[in-house]
């Protein structure tokens, strides 16, 4: 009696897919009366079948779920109701509409609201219900707001610009950063070098950069590849010159300064301090590397300054100072005297 009943109860079960009843209702048949195999793998088997029937759409349907994907789950419901019309899923129905209610009131809640908000509250929609089309079709339509402020910080000696922006207000933004020689910024996404996309942080050190020339730096927001106006700045590195020195002549005080010109550069200015006053020394072109000074005393002490030049607008490093010089007279020749001290042995 209790075997009949137990069967009956677990195909009513599966029936209406609840797995877990069924098989429950089959273990405490078998513990009924396990002497029935045949009628006991008959019924096993009949709930496996069902169950690798439905294991694929129920596993899709889960795996929506975990992913945010409300409306996918919502169609794929009407799908598995059409073809298991007395399967039991009213608790995942449940958070279904109960997700896309909540994202429905949401959107309309946010219909007059400034593009910018409205856009903000269609990122927050979209980040409980990843495919609400409401939302997606406004932020696929609207293109983001522009970044704040760009700034360039230059390490000359380095040979690194770094480049750093405001976020922009909008929520769920990426960044470019497009680059072109001269000082015209970029009018779209693709005018020049992208050196950086789909960034999230609000800065980029460019470390490929040429010395004396100019570069504009544009920044564009870009949110569901749509790309927002940019911002720009310019900025140039001007290194100044390497391997610095100061040798003095054998036979007289004069100082030959040398120096290394970086690449690009079209010369050198050369100033001179001694005894509190600085003057500008000389003025040197591009294939010009060291410079004689004759006008200087012995005994005095010197100190230099290189500049280095570029371009044809006064562009110019900060300049590198030399350490202090003293030039003192050489001894060509000498003798010594010795004479005898009276009393001494």
């Amino acid at each position: 009696e209790f075997f009949a009943d137990y069967v009956k109860q677990a195909e009513e079960a599966l029936q209406e897919y609840d797995f877990t009843k069924a098989e429950d209702f089959l273990f405490k048949a078998k513990r009924a009366d396990p002497s029935k195999k045949h009628e006991l793998n008959v019924l096993s088997s009949k709930i496996e079948k069902v169950k690798l029937t439905l294991k694929e759409p129920i596993d899709k349907l889960n795996r929506l779920l975990s992913e945010g994907k409300y409306q996918e789950a919502s169609r794929r419901l009407t799908e598995i109701r059409a073809k298991h019309p007395t399967i039991n899923v009213g608790d995942v129905e449940k958070v279904v509409v109960k997700e896309l209610d909540a994202a429905f009131q949401a959107f309309k809640s946010a219909e007059r609201l400034p593009l910018q908000e409205k856009a903000n509250a269609c990122q927050s929609i979209l980040a409980r219900c990843v495919d609400y089309k409401p939302a997606l079709d406004f932020l696929r339509s609207t293109p983001p707001s522009p970044c704040g402020a760009v700034s360039a910080v230059t390490a000359p000696n380095d040979g690194r610009i770094n480049v750093s922006w405001n976020p922009s207000p909008d929520q769920g933004v990426a960044y470019r950063l497009v680059r072109k020689s001269g000082t015209i910024g970029a009018v779209s996404e693709k005018d020049g070098d992208v050196i950086l996309d789909g960034a999230t942080g609000c800065s980029f050190i460019d470390k490929n950069v040429a010395p004396g020339r100019k570069y504009s730096y544009s920044v564009f927001a870009s949110r569901m590849n749509l790309f927002s106006t940019p911002v720009s700045t310019v900025a140039a590195i001007y290194p100044d010159a390497n391997n610095c020195r100061i040798l003095q002549s054998a036979k007289s005080s004069t100082l030959r300064i040398s120096w290394e010109s970086p690449q690009n550069s079209v010369g050198a200015t050369i100033y001179r301090n001694c005894d509190a006053e600085t003057i500008l020394l000389a003025e040197t072109n591009a294939t010009t590397s060291s410079y004689d000074d004759h006008n200087v005393e012995y005994g005095k002490t010197y100190v230099y300054k290189i500049v280095v030049k570029y371009g044809e607008k006064n562009e110019h490093s900060l300049g590198v100072a030399l350490p202090p010089y003293t030039p003192q007279e050489a001894l060509d020749d000498y003798s010594i005297k010795v004479e005898r001290v009276e009393g001494s042995t």
